[in-house]
């Protein structure tokens, strides 16, 4: 079990052949995805119940393009390819479809840094899953571009990586159902809030 909660948000997504008049071109895109970054966002969440602890939630929202419309988890996930380890035993990355590293703002230096370079592992465990961004009955191969949100959501986000008056960035990527990976991106600067 992953030791934080997410959410994601698919807004956008649109198959873009799909209902387009004849007269217009089909966009195009490669077959591996292709990612921007959109935005960063720190929401405050309330607590819900009386005397309950406000958290944190770092939205991550990105575009996409994809040429072939391939994108997001289905019913293989867990099995074959997909499936949580490899034949060895090792943790396969393709398990989940997106990447997510977090990287610190060190206060000395004003670099960003790796949890990993703080003795803190974190390699891969805020990776995760999003969906079929269309549902496509005769799946056939089509374009398509959206927007993603990511949330990391709850004391995760504080008690982990994001202590008050820390200033953190995200390097994010995704993969398609081929395996194929996207380019890799960096989001700005999100500053915790001190309470």
């Amino acid at each position: 079990m992953k030791p934080f909660r997410l959410a994601f948000f698919l807004a956008g997504a649109a198959a873009l052949t799909a209902g387009l008049s004849a007269c217009l071109r089909e966009p195009d895109y490669s077959t591996t995805p292709e990612i921007s970054f959109n935005s960063i966002q720190l929401i405050r969440v309330p607590p819900k119940v009386r005397g309950g602890v406000t958290l944190d939630s770092i939205r991550v929202t990105i575009n996409y393009q994809d040429g072939d419309g391939d994108l997001g988890i289905d019913d293989v996930q867990g099995t074959g390819v997909y499936s949580r380890n490899k034949p060895d035993g090792t943790p396969n990355k393709f398990y989940n479809n997106y990447f997510i590293e977090p990287y610190l703002l060190d206060r000395a230096t004003r670099q960003y840094v790796s949890l990993a370079s703080l003795g803190i592992i974190t390699q891969g465990i805020f990776n995760s899953g999003f969906p079929r961004p269309i549902k496509d009955a005769n799946k056939r191969a089509a374009p398509i571009k959206g927007t993603l949100t990511f949330a990391l959501l709850g004391q995760d986000v504080g008690g982990l990586i994001a202590q008050p008056g820390r200033a953190l960035r995200f390097e994010v990527s995704i993969a398609d159902r081929a395996l194929r990976v996207s380019n890799t991106i960096v989001t700005d600067t999100v500053r915790i809030n001190k309470r």
